[in-house]
């Protein structure tokens, strides 16, 4: 994200701004050591405006073709392999201009982090940032998401009708299947 600055805000008239949660989890090994304490950065799409006629939903698969080609699979004797790619909608970059509003308390840790941000802040302690990346909670970071999979794959790359689910030929000949889980 980039923060905006007081009088740029103030100049941009009436935008909408979303509110953010910061979601706080312990991690242990397996052991049950505690290793480190996690957090997540949360948009509340659910504040965005709803556009008649603008297809924002994400892509969501089919179970039965889920099914389907897992039980392929299983016939032919294939590999198959889960990946799980850590804050994946963070690497798919936004279309449109989506703000976003920190409390005070990330706001303060932010100028923490770089003292450059205290001019960002408002006088209610919060400030503002202009969404770079699709985050969690926004309406349409699974599309996004799905979008930048798609750009991003090798030729060959053929979307199953019914869903994001996309496969290909391998260099082994065998059939990849490329399913993003947006859950």
């Amino acid at each position: 994200w980039r923060p905006v600055k007081k009088r740029a805000l103030r100049a941009m008239g009436k935008v909408e701004i979303l509110p953010s949660s910061l979601f706080l989890k312990d991690k242990w090994d397996t052991f049950g050591k505690f290793e480190k304490l996690k957090s997540r950065c949360v948009c509340n799409g659910s504040f965005q405006a709803i556009v008649e006629g603008e297809d924002n939903a994400s892509p969501t698969l089919n179970i039965t073709t889920l099914y389907l080609a897992l039980a392929i699979a299983a016939k032919r004797k294939m590999h198959k392999r889960v990946l799980d790619i850590g804050g994946a909608y963070l690497n798919a970059d936004l279309v449109d201009e989506v703000f976003m509003r920190l409390n005070r308390e990330l706001a303060q840790y932010m100028v923490e982090i770089d003292p450059d941000y205290a001019e960002c802040v408002l006088d209610d302690g919060t400030m503002v940032v202009e969404l770079k990346k699709a985050l969690y909670g926004l309406r349409v970071a699974g599309l996004r998401w799905a979008a930048t999979i798609r750009e991003n794959c090798e030729n060959g790359l053929q979307e199953v009708r019914d869903g994001p689910m996309h496969v290909r030929e391998n260099r082994q000949g065998w059939q990849d299947v490329i399913y993003p889980c947006l859950c």
